[in-house]
């Protein structure tokens, strides 16, 4: 393995863009790193399960890291290693007590030890830090200056298989329901169907969990528990909610 050593690829300035990215990746999870004379670091996140629903394999976002004061504002030794032997990426900035070292490592796969609450609606990655505090969705930034931060990002990929079995769901409903085999349709396409604009969970109803925004419809749903759920979807919003009996509404989790 100390042969691979030799082997390293080795950068001794900073790229302009993503064209000058370096790759790096564990045969899932996959990374294109580079950093910008800006003092930033940038990367995509790929997984290989990322297929869009046209086939596309799509990358799960772009992180940018930001360091401030930017170290490469004076005239500072840059250096970006990819380092084969651990399977890591290396960047030196600068020398001394004020040099900056970026390492990215240990790429591993989260997905089969987690839990989603959500299953099948997760794409992205969840982010989090020693030192950071969330600023809104898409920022973490530090609370206080530090010599070191470490910084985890899990990427989170499942395949959202609901809207295609809604789409053959109800095609196969109205084919049946035209064939008169009315028992077949009600008892196990219309249950199939029934699943995707609402999810039970527990004693909670998901409702909308993976409806594609560009479908408006009215809609009655019968839930567990006698409950009744009848609403308008329009323009990727929920307008209107009915839930009856009334006091099961505090159970009704609407995802949009």
């Amino acid at each position: 393995m100390e042969l691979l050593d030799k082997y390293n690829v080795v950068w001794d300035t900073p790229s302009r863009d993503y064209n000058g990215s370096m790759p790096i990746g564990n045969g899932d999870i996959g990374l294109n790193v580079w950093f910008e004379s800006s003092g930033e670091l940038l990367f995509y996140i790929s997984k290989t399960d990322a297929w869009s629903e046209n086939a596309r394999l799509l990358k799960l976002g772009r992180l940018r890291v930001k360091l401030t004061p930017n170290p490469l504002a004076e005239n500072v030794s840059f250096r970006q290693i990819l380092r084969l032997r651990e399977g890591e990426i290396l960047i030196e900035v600068g020398k001394g007590p004020k040099a900056v070292t970026l390492k990215l490592q240990k790429l591993d796969d989260f997905i089969a030890r987690s839990t989603d609450p959500l299953p099948h609606r997760t794409f992205g990655a969840c982010i989090q830090g020693t030192g950071l505090k969330s600023e809104n969705p898409t920022i973490l930034k530090s609370t206080a200056e530090q010599k070191q931060y470490i910084l985890s990002i899990y990427p989170l990929c499942a395949q959202n298989y609901w809207q295609g079995g809604l789409e053959l769901s109800l095609m196969m409903l109205d084919y049946y329901a035209c064939t008169q085999d009315d028992i077949f349709a009600r008892e196990t396409l219309l249950p199939l169907a029934s699943e995707i604009p609402m999810r039970t969970v527990g004693g909670e109803k998901l409702l909308l969990p993976a409806w594609p925004k560009n479908w408006n419809v009215d809609f009655k749903l019968h839930a567990p528990h006698c409950t009744v759920l009848e609403g308008t979807f329009r323009d990727g919003k929920l307008q209107r909610l009915t839930v009856t009996p009334g006091h099961r509404r505090k159970n009704v989790e609407i995802i949009q």
